[in-house]
């Protein structure tokens, strides 16, 4: 830790006295009060024999005192010296110090938080899951044709997408009927995502939804603690919606884009500062309600199908063609290899009536050798589902993943970057197959043995 001291230094121009003075006239005492104690550390004044030298950066440099392991200084030091003149610390002090400044934190931490409430006719708070819903209904038992357009309806679509690809079948047939209806169902997929326009289409990886309500706390910071909404730390927040209806003003930037939100969030905690709008209570507000929504995902950051289809999902958000493809085809591409070597490792022996050159390949898979995707697409994913009785992915959509790899990636690969620009419905075009394509040999490799 590097300190201030109360001299002028370059790095600030001004000394701790004026910081305080500074932050009182700029937001207050009670405000700098309460981050006082992780600032004052910084201008503690040396003893009066340091020598004092300057950085690049302008921050002093203290020579002959003892250092901690990670080559900070401590926080007080005794008169006494070490054997190469160094001066020691005062672990006593320090100590002190420490349960002080932890009873201090302590205290601003009960302060700060929000508690969740009651909501009247409910519980304390409401989570949603999508996916594996218990009144499930494939795409056939539900019509899906003739919902296609309406827009509370969306949703069900990206279930589709998640319970098939994690083999959740349909509460009334006992099946799921997407692999029965694959090329009409990727028209539909693709209407669905040009008309949403929200953070929906990540409900096809599981995303979650969580809504409680706060009485929030005027003039100071308001904190709400993601891990008591059942929130995990390392989950990605997609989507915070703060909705206040009282005489308090949020002040804080919630972005609607997901590639942004987590920006906001810190140790799981959504800080924000609210302060009054009238000098005066409104009529009828007794209480300063805030209800909260937030959406995430829990995503293992390992499972590099749902990592690679999020990093699609990601890249098409964010206008990005050359990514969107390269993360499109990477996706179809993983899957297709790992279900090749998994069927290949264990059941060889199905495949020594087909030619010389197949047999080749399967080796080469087999001993994790090199073999192109565009070979497994064409030559190798059928004999698969001949032989396993699964049944085969539409002509019609091997065809759009073989012009994903050999008309799109290949340019990029080769040329560093896509020379055009793509039109919208090229993209969603492009985004709609990695999903559907990835859902159904997700289904496939799940159901090898």
């Amino acid at each position: 830790m590097r300190y201030y001291d109360t001299e002028y230094t370059p790095k600030t121009n001004m000394c701790y006295e004026e910081g305080v003075s500074l932050a009182k006239e700029r937001i207050g005492v009670t405000a700098f009060l309460d981050t006082d104690i992780r600032v004052k550390p910084w201008f503690i004044k040396p003893p009066k024999d340091c020598k004092l030298n300057y950085d690049k950066d302008g921050f002093p440099i203290f020579v002959k005192y003892n250092l901690t392991v990670n080559g900070c200084f401590y926080l007080f030091y005794t008169n006494e010296k070490d054997e190469s003149g160094a001066f020691l610390p005062d672990i006593e002090k320090i100590e002190k110090e420490r349960i002080k400044n932890e009873k201090i934190n302590q205290e601003m931490m009960v302060k700060r938080k929000l508690e969740i409430i009651a909501i009247p006719s409910s519980s304390s708070f409401q989570l949603k899951t999508f996916g594996s819903l218990e009144n499930y209904l494939c795409p056939i038992c539900r019509c899906y044709e003739k919902r296609a357009n309406d827009f509370p309806f969306h949703n069900d679509y990206f279930t589709d997408i998640y319970n098939f690809s994690n083999n959740i079948n349909c509460n009334r047939c006992g099946s799921n009927s997407l692999f029965n209806v694959q090329s009409n169902y990727l028209k539909k997929l693709i209407e669905v995502i040009k008309e949403d326009h929200t953070n929906n289409i990540y409900l096809l990886l599981g995303a979650k939804e969580i809504s409680a309500l706060f009485n929030m706390k005027p003039n100071q910071m308001n904190d709400i603690y993601f891990d008591e909404l059942g929130i995990p730390s390392n989950a990605k927040i997609l989507d915070i919606n703060l909705s206040s209806n009282c005489n308090l003003a949020l002040f804080n930037i919630i972005p609607n884009n997901t590639r942004f939100t987590n920006t906001i969030v810190y140790n799981n905690i959504l800080s924000f500062w609210t302060n009054k709008i009238f000098d005066e209570e409104q009529i009828n507000i007794e209480e300063n309600r805030l209800s909260a929504t937030i959406k995430w995902l829990d995503i293992d950051m390992n499972n590099l199908w749902d990592v690679n289809l999020l990093n699609t999902i990601n890249s098409f958000i964010d206008n990005n063609q050359n990514e969107l493809i390269l993360n499109a085809n990477r996706t179809l591409e993983l899957l297709c290899t790992q279900i090749c070597y998994k069927e290949f490792s264990s059941n060889d022996t199905n495949y020594r009536h087909l030619n010389r050159k197949k047999r080749e390949w399967i080796r080469k898979i087999k001993n994790a050798e090199y073999v192109a995707y565009s070979t497994i697409l064409n030559n190798l994913i059928n004999e698969i589902f001949k032989i396993n009785n699964i049944t085969k992915i539409d002509e019609s959509i091997i065809t759009k993943m073989n012009s994903l790899n050999k008309d799109l990636r290949h340019e990029i690969a080769h040329k560093g970057q896509l020379e055009r620009e793509l039109n919208e419905d090229k993209k969603i075009e492009i985004l709609a197959i990695s999903i559907l394509g990835s859902s159904l040999l997700k289904y496939i490799y799940n159901s090898l043995k």
